[in-house]
């Protein structure tokens, strides 16, 4: 039978799927501008959140990680197909750090136990988001030219990398509480889906 749990990261990867690509797609006719949305707090998607969700209450961590991964590289693919350019926006060169941030944020929400508190919840989304703009922020100094090769242009990345963390933290805070939050409601009110992990 397919668990509860499966079932809200599916809906949330739909949703996932929706903030992420509708935005590009009214860019694409005009209507805003992809530069002033991507530097807004509307532009924070739940894929971070998905990633520690998933980690941390899916039996099977391969689909609690995997769906919401596959609905970043699927988003991405069509992000650069609305906006005709695959290099920038789908295969751009720090792609692979960008999963790696994914999965130490998987492994950072399988350390949360079955019944913690918000607190521990809270604290672990922190410190996944902080390693994933760490881990991120590197690898555009790294693997790009944007930033001099030095130790003042990595402080430069991870300073104009800022609203990007702020952002992330919001997505984090935001989508977290909804995903932790509905699976704890759902929970309380069927208290047969709590003992029941299965796929």
């Amino acid at each position: 039978m397919r668990s509860h749990r499966t079932g809200i990261i599916l809906g949330m990867t739909a949703l996932a799927i929706a903030v992420r690509v509708l935005p590009y797609v009214f860019a694409r006719f005009g209507l805003i501008s992809v530069n002033d949305f991507s530097m807004s707090l509307l532009s924070v998607a739940p894929i971070g959140a998905m990633c520690l969700f998933g980690g941390a209450r899916h039996s099977n961590r391969w689909i609690g990680v995997g769906i919401p991964a596959a609905a970043w590289f699927a988003t991405n693919l069509l992000i650069g197909q609305i906006m005709s350019d695959l290099e920038f926006y789908s295969m751009f060169r720090d792609q692979g750090v960008v999963m790696l941030g994914f999965l130490v944020t998987a492994a950072l929400g399988a350390t949360i136990p079955e019944k913690a508190p918000v607190w521990r919840i809270a604290t672990t989304a922190l410190v996944a988001e902080l390693a994933f703009f760490v881990l991120t922020n590197f690898g555009v100094w790294a693997m790009t030219n944007w930033y001099p090769h030095t130790a003042a242009g990595l402080l430069g990345c991870y300073t104009a990398g800022l609203a990007f963390l702020i952002r992330g933290l919001v997505g984090m805070g935001v989508w977290g509480s909804l995903l932790f939050g509905v699976l704890a409601y759902v929970e309380k009110t069927a208290p047969s889906v709590a003992t029941s992990k299965s796929v």
